[in-house]
């Protein structure tokens, strides 16, 4: 949840700073009835939530705090979620580069973001409301695309659809679908 959390962060940011673009404003118009309230309902959520978003996406979801010895601003955030996990087990997997994984430290991001959020008993209803947000914002980007893609193909864009060359290794690369 962490992740989909700064994912709609960015997302909720897009919205937000393209809102007054006359475009945007007359293609949202243009969409369904339920397109429109679930664009509106993510803007919404993302509004309410903006500041605890940016503080957790910018501390505790896709950045890691910065190590800046003798910032007791930054290394407090870490400190503490090490001291918190002290007595716990850290377990790093490791093989090939791509495969290795340091896992306490999804432990440590864990810990920082329950702080950040007020603690454990403040993250599921974050959560939850931030889960109808992004919700809503899937449910309209599809609705979105439904409408965009075959107008863009009616005005003559290139419009590639692609598959996987591996689906189970996505390192492979892409390939165009037949059409």
């Amino acid at each position: 949840m962490r992740v989909g959390i700064s994912h709609f962060t960015e997302a909720g940011l897009f919205l937000d700073d393209t809102a007054a673009i006359d475009e945007v404003k007359t293609f949202v118009q243009s969409l369904n009835e339920d397109a429109r309230a679930n664009y509106e309902r993510a803007c919404t959520v993302f509004g309410q939530h903006r500041s605890r978003l940016f503080d957790t996406r910018n501390k505790a979801t896709f950045h890691y705090p910065a190590l800046r010895p003798g910032s007791d601003q930054t290394d407090r955030l870490i400190r503490t979620a090490l001291r918190d996990l002290g007595n716990d087990r850290g377990v790093i997997r490791t093989g090939r580069i791509r495969d290795g994984r340091a896992l306490f430290a999804d432990d440590v991001m864990a810990s920082i973001y329950a702080r950040r959020l007020g603690g454990l008993d403040e993250v599921d209803s974050f959560e939850n409301e931030v889960q109808e947000g992004v919700a809503a914002f899937v449910l309209f980007v599809n609705a979105a695309l439904d409408e965009y893609l075959p107008r863009a193909d009616e005005r003559g864009s290139i419009i590639n659809e692609v598959e996987p060359v591996d689906p189970v290794d996505l390192y492979k690369g892409w390939k165009l679908t037949a059409r």
